[in-house]
């Protein structure tokens, strides 16, 4: 395809008031360095040039300097993400062959286990790739101004919080199993009021995990369902360790003291009786958070 005609693509598509007296000189030139550039980075997958300049002008900020913007544009990149978007025969498996291991570096700091980087990849997979109503798929929200690396993980990080945090609509059909959680035998009293207030402990739990923030929910599950340590958790949320000790500690004393507090006003229970509750509890918060936030996310 002739430069100018290149030119003429760039134009018509891109979204400022730029004329073509007014772009700098070569300026065809570099749109046919760019093309090639991504061309050459991905042998075997045809993107025409057309299609490609059409798709970095789409991309390409409106009134800016466009010789500064084209400089700084990863064009190898861009190639790879306008071939997947379009539905280019094998662009969809060279993308995931190159970048399956930034996705599993980011996906490791929310959750390490095999099943949940299974889980996000398949779930990332649709979200980039998949057309709907007609519209591109996500990966042509990619705009080539940084790496795609840098891209892919953080959608993949935003993939993987969106399925730890369980989907806040789903029904709760997991919080049976937190009275079942808890261990029998290591104090009699305590299995006691276990059994006779099963249903309204089960009731007061759901009920003091409901009224936590979603930052609150989401902390707890990456601490006590994916194993995150605190210093993971403050570089995801940009914060100190001491910080996210703050936090969970705050959401522990909030659940405990939800639950003595909704079984009071429900049962009416006696003094002596609350102070036993409270031990029940103490004892086994962290194990029925980490129960019933596993159960949420499945």
């Amino acid at each position: 395809m002739e430069a100018e005609n290149l030119l003429a693509i760039f134009l018509n598509h891109h979204r400022g008031s730029v004329v073509e007296h007014e772009l700098p000189s070569a300026f065809d030139a570099i749109l046919v360095r760019l093309w090639e550039a991504g061309r050459a980075a991905w042998p075997g997958l045809d993107v025409g040039a057309g299609l490609f300049i059409r798709h970095l002008a789409e991309r390409t900020p409106p009134d800016i300097d466009l010789a500064r913007a084209l400089a700084e544009v990863h064009a190898a990149d861009l190639y790879l993400a306008c071939a997947c978007a379009h539905g280019l025969k094998g662009a969809v498996e060279r993308f995931e062959a190159s970048y399956a291991p930034t996705i599993a570096a980011f996906v490791r700091l929310i959750d390490g286990s095999p099943s949940f980087g299974d889980e996000v990849r398949q779930v990332l997979r649709e979200k980039l790739f998949v057309h709907r109503n007609g519209e591109l798929p996500k990966i042509a929200g990619y705009s080539g101004r940084g790496p795609l690396s840098s891209w892919v993980g953080v959608a993949a990080q935003r993939c993987g919080l969106s399925l730890v945090r369980g989907n806040g609509a789903r029904d709760h059909t997991g919080d049976h199993q937190l009275i079942e959680a808890l261990p029998a035998g290591a104090d009699p009293e305590l299995d006691y009021l276990k059994i006779r207030y099963r249903t309204e402990f089960r009731e007061a739990f759901h009920a003091a995990l409901a009224a936590l923030t979603q930052r609150e929910r989401v902390i707890l599950r990456l601490h006590l369902v994916s194993g995150m340590s605190h210093e993971k958790i403050g570089v995801l949320y940009k914060v100190n360790q001491s910080t996210v000790s703050r936090w969970i500690a705050k959401s522990r004393e909030t659940i405990a003291g939800e639950v003595q507090r909704h079984l009071h006003e429900r049962l009416g229970v006696s003094r002596s009786d609350i102070g036993s509750l409270a031990d029940l509890v103490a004892s086994q918060l962290d194990l029925s958070l980490a129960r019933w936030l596993g159960e949420e996310r499945g």
